[in-house]
């Protein structure tokens, strides 16, 4: 029995809140996991979303982040960015699940850098690596003065059956 094109979009969204749904879980395994690190930014996970009707970005968004720091320290940051979707660009086909060591300056940040390093790793793994190979450490050269160094990691999304795997995946790029 063939679907309908409404029912093939009502399943579509379900999918897509069912991963956030997922998405969100793994956030806090990954809280409990990572107790010698604390969450930076609070609850914040995502940013960027419009409600304006003239928005010419889309209302589904485009990655979720998550941003741990040392106890002790907020210079020396995991960050964890699931890249959602890239549109219009489109230089992924699948939902990617990628973490970043970063050492940034010391100096104190301010609100927007604070947001800034959010984009943190997609940037690092998509826009300043031309190595694009998934389940490797990939120390990449910054463009932000703010970062003083760098090492990425990417899998895609699905791959990640498990917290144990999230966790071998931030192993690869290392702990704060």
């Amino acid at each position: 029995m063939e679907l309908d094109h409404g029912k093939q979009v009502g399943i579509a969204i379900r999918v897509v809140l069912d991963m956030q749904s997922d998405c969100i879980r793994l956030f806090h395994d990954l809280d409990r996991a990572l107790n010698e690190l604390r969450p930076l930014l609070g609850n914040l996970v995502t940013t960027g979303l419009s409600t304006s009707i003239n928005a010419s970005k889309l209302y589904i968004s485009q990655w979720l982040f998550r941003l741990y720091a040392s106890k002790v320290a907020n210079h020396r940051v995991l960050g964890v960015n699931i890249c959602i979707h890239d549109h219009p660009t489109n230089r992924f086909e699948e939902p990617l699940f990628v973490v970043a060591n970063v050492g940034y300056d010391p100096a104190t940040p301010d609100r927007q850098e604070e947001l800034q390093r959010s984009w943190d790793p997609w940037s690092a793994f998509l826009d300043w690596n031309e190595d694009r190979c998934y389940g490797k450490a990939l120390a990449v050269s910054p463009k932000r003065a703010t970062i003083q160094s760098i090492v990425v990691a990417a899998v895609p999304l699905y791959s990640i059956a498990s917290l144990d795997i999230a966790l071998q995946t931030i192993d690869l790029v290392g702990r704060p």
